[in-house]
């Protein structure tokens, strides 16, 4: 399931604890926009989340990232593979993300929500 799904119950929050220790070192969870939408519509509350924290190993830190911080860690972890100049298009369930040279941004809907937008406007 969806790190939001996971974190809903008890069992969940264990479950990715327990998946997170078996890694044996610090690590970083960056949550993206399927966690802010969770959020937003209630579907996850910060108690939650608060629990969810609670159990991670020490050293081990979960940050619910900006859309442009997002935007910024993908672009760097795909620029540590290319060309400074190479562009990138990164399409998740709730985000994309889309950068050029020095231009970044971060569109708060996904690539199956775009083609709904653009069938919508195309076919009516």
């Amino acid at each position: 399931p969806v790190l939001s799904a996971a974190l809903r119950t008890p069992e969940g929050r264990d479950t990715f604890a327990q998946g997170i220790l078996q890694l044996g070192c610090c690590c970083f969870i960056g949550a993206t926009a399927g966690l802010r939408h969770a959020l937003d519509v209630g579907d996850l509350t910060s108690e939650d989340l608060s629990a969810m924290i609670a159990l991670l190993p020490d050293g081990c830190e979960l940050k619910i990232l900006t859309p442009l911080e997002e935007a910024r860690y993908e672009l760097q972890a795909m620029r540590s593979h290319c060309e400074p100049s190479d562009g990138m298009v990164s399409m998740g369930g709730k985000s994309m993300q889309i950068a050029c040279g020095d231009a970044l941004y971060s569109l708060p809907f996904s690539m199956h929500l775009g083609v709904v937008l653009l069938h919508d406007d195309v076919v009516g």
